[in-house]
């Protein structure tokens, strides 16, 4: 009896320590700079992997409708730890999506984290990827118009 019962407290104690310690996670402050007007939202979105990225499959995705400008600070909680990566759509007409001119160009803002440089195409996800093991971090983003 008195093994069965030592041999539960271990199991406990090892499902306990795979939940708490196997699932950390990080609160992200994002600091989005460049912002050109506070009218309609701001998508930030949150990817895990390659799949579907920028445009599907997100982790997290947050609709901000009350921000500031030029400059504003949101914090992303429970980023799980492993690789990651940032995107945001300056979406001034509240479509859901981004808009685009005659040429194909972008009409709204976007932003990727490291500031990745859009020129014909998206980044690939490994191109704005970062690597997520601490507790807090803080990140900046400047918005492209």
């Amino acid at each position: 009896m008195k093994a069965t019962i030592t041999s539960l407290f271990l199991l406990f104690g090892i499902l306990f320590q795979v939940h708490v310690f196997g699932q950390q996670t990080c609160d992200i402050e994002l600091e989005i700079t460049g912002i050109r007007s506070n009218s309609g939202q701001l998508m930030v979105s949150v990817h895990l992997g390659p799949k579907g990225f920028p445009h599907k499959n997100m982790y997290k995705q947050l609709f901000i409708t009350d921000y500031t400008f030029p400059t504003y600070t949101v914090v992303l909680k429970d980023i799980p730890y492993g690789n990651s990566a940032i995107s945001i759509l300056h979406d001034e007409n509240k479509s859901g999506k981004m808009d685009f001119n005659i040429f194909h160009f972008p009409k709204e803002g976007y932003g990727f984290y490291k500031d990745y440089n859009v020129t014909i195409s998206p980044p690939n996800y490994e191109d704005v990827e970062f690597e997520i093991s601490q507790k807090e971090m803080h990140v900046e983003t400047k918005m492209q118009y």
